[in-house]
């Protein structure tokens, strides 16, 4: 003889509801407060970005940094672009450190890096065009990426693979520099 399975007790039913709903209550009254999206500063709706410092030591490396730093800029939208006369900020880079890292080994013996970690760290300061009053400031902003050098393969050797590894190493540098500046407020 089959039995049916048996069936939960309406009370234990109004009870579980009643949890759930206390569970939930709780959860989105922490949240009455949070606003999605970011608010920029009082009267700061446009932004120059200055071309970046390069104190790093490494050449050439500021022209890829600006290009990535105005597409996150663009890309977050919590400001727009303008030119230096007529924003309401105006956004500094100081490139203050490059340095690869050595990861992994091709040979012992050798002694021969086949992946390097890039890092890139960057003073930055967003500022009142107006009177120069400092709207954030951070030191030490990081970016990096780690790449590898296949030259032993016949692939890519050491300066064409910093090249690579650069790309990824300064979207990373800006997304965090545009972080800085925005999360500030």
């Amino acid at each position: 003889m089959m039995t049916s399975p048996k069936r939960p007790n309406k009370h234990v039913i109004a009870g579980i509801g009643l949890v759930l709903l206390a569970a939930a209550s709780a959860l989105f009254s922490g949240c009455a407060g949070y606003q999605v999206g970011t608010r920029p500063p009082e009267g700061v709706k446009t932004v120059y970005i200055a071309p970046p410092v390069n104190r790093s030591g490494e050449p050439m490396i500021e022209s890829r940094i600006m290009h990535e730093i105005t597409r996150e800029l663009q890309q977050d939208g919590t400001f727009a672009l303008a030119s230096e006369s007529g924003a309401d900020a105006r956004l500094e880079i100081v490139l203050r450190d490059y340095r690869l890292q050595p990861l992994a080994y091709e040979d012992v013996e050798e002694a021969r890096t086949r992946e390097y970690r890039m890092k890139i760290r960057a003073d930055v300061t967003l500022r009142r065009t107006e009177s120069g009053a400092v709207i954030a400031e951070r030191a030490g902003v990081l970016g990096e990426s780690d790449f590898f050098v296949n030259a032993p393969l016949g692939g890519i050797d050491l300066p064409s693979s910093k090249r690579i590894g650069l790309i990824p190493a300064a979207q990373d540098l800006a997304e965090n520099i545009i972080d800085a500046v925005v999360e500030r407020w």
